[in-house]
């Protein structure tokens, strides 16, 4: 069977053959067959300056390089920048550890400048740091503590001044596990300065950490979400096909469900702001229906009932003299007064002046109706009543010249013409 032959085989074929060719040449330069007697001078000159240049370029790179300077003090010779710049926050540790303090040396203050020095050697950066110590006039970091533009303390390293800060925030923290901060900080504005100068004294943690705990007010903001019911809404329709004030539910109300997200602010756990920043619907509410009676009763196009039974024998206007400020139906004590609209009673209580026993509802958006003169009182403030419902009896209490319903309809705090609202 015939032998394959590997491409790797092939190649070491290739390149042997190649080797072979190329040594026979080069032995056939120096035999003659080639060249002459000048071309191998040319040859060896050409070497020789191949091999100088190589050797004056391994020293060019060698030698060149930047000189470094801070604030115009000589400090070395590196091979690049970065060899500094890359190094400063561990040139800065050493510094400081050799002096005992914090120091720090800027970026800014540094210069550099490409240069050749023959046969030098490029130092590193902890020779750097060592040269900044020794020639360089280099002040300690002094750190002020401000609270809203005060200065309360200073201290030679901004670790101890900043962990107290921190501890005060975890200690808080730690006593309201119940509560969920989004964030955590301080009420005044707290401002940690630096300058340059000599060592200062260490503040005493004990005493700092006293006076910040006593001067500090822990901020912190809380996501609140919550799913809150959407109470359903009752809807009235008419009905005279059931007496005035009889109500039957039509159809059932069903609560709606919302979610809220509300962010909480509070300084030293109180309460100071509350926004609801979203919201979305889960359940829509369904409103109920409600029919009433109205029967022997008139509905406005206002949307309101005749409060009484009876006919107007004063309208609201100028009267005796004076301002009546709504109208008056007759008829007979006890007879019943009814809610004109649904709404919320706000007064239920006799008044001396002039109305008696008198009862206020609230309808909402400003429209309030007003009860006067009343023998009976069948409801208190607070109560929700629906249209049609008694709520007293008709009477002579008061400023009144017989048994009568003095009624009158007020917009935003304004008598209005109770006609324009009611019909009898």
């Amino acid at each position: 069977m015939k032998a394959k032959t590997s491409l790797f085989g092939k190649a070491e074929e290739r390149k042997t053959t190649d080797d072979n060719y190329n040594s026979k040449s080069f032995k056939s330069f120096f035999s003659g067959k080639i060249g002459t007697k000048f071309s191998k001078s040319v040859l060896i000159a050409g070497v020789s300056l191949l091999v100088l240049a190589a050797g004056f370029g391994v020293l060019f790179t060698q030698s060149s390089g930047y000189a470094v300077y801070y604030d115009e003090a000589f400090l070395g010779f590196v091979d690049k920048p970065e060899t500094v710049i890359d190094n400063l926050e561990d040139i800065n540790e050493a510094i400081s550890l050799a002096n005992g303090v914090e120091m720090t040396m800027y970026e800014r203050d540094f210069s550099f400048e490409k240069s050749f020095q023959l046969f030098a050697d490029k130092n590193n950066w902890e020779e750097i740091a060592l040269a900044a110590n020794e020639r360089c006039s280099l002040d300690a970091n002094v750190y002020e503590i401000y609270i809203d533009d005060v200065m309360i303390a200073q201290d030679s390293s901004i670790d101890n001044i900043t962990s107290i800060m921190e501890q005060l925030k975890e200690e808080y923290t730690a006593a309201n596990p119940q509560e969920n901060f989004s964030t955590i900080n301080f009420v005044q504005k707290i401002e940690i300065r630096v300058k340059k100068g000599d060592k200062p004294e260490s503040a005493d943690p004990e005493v700092l950490y006293a006076s910040l705990k006593d001067i500090l007010t822990v901020k912190t903001t809380a996501k609140i979400v919550e799913e809150k019911a959407v109470p359903f809404e009752i809807v009235y329709e008419y009905t005279d096909t059931k007496a005035c004030g009889d109500v039957t539910v039509k159809s059932a109300g069903v609560d709606g469900k919302m979610e809220t997200v509300t962010m909480v602010e509070k300084h030293d756990g109180m309460i100071v702001a509350s926004t609801e920043v979203s919201s979305k619907v889960l359940s829509e509410k369904v409103d109920q229906i409600v029919l009433v009676g109205t029967k022997g009763m008139v509905v406005s196009d206002a949307g309101m009932i005749t409060p009484s039974r009876g006919s107007v024998t004063s309208q609201m206007g100028s009267r005796w003299g004076r301002t009546h400020k709504g109208i008056d139906v007759p008829g007979d004590t006890g007879d019943p007064i009814f809610a004109a609209k649904e709404g919320t009673v706000t007064v239920a209580e006799y008044k001396n002046n002039g109305y008696g026993n008198v009862i206020e509802i609230d309808h909402g958006n400003g429209l309030v109706t007003l009860y006067a003169h009343l023998n009976s009182i069948s409801v208190k403030p607070g109560d929700v009543v629906y249209p049609g419902q008694i709520i007293g009896g008709m009477g002579t209490t008061g400023r009144s010249t017989g048994v009568h319903l003095h009624f009158e309809v007020l917009v935003n705090g304004s008598n209005v013409n109770p006609l324009n609202y009611v019909k009898y």
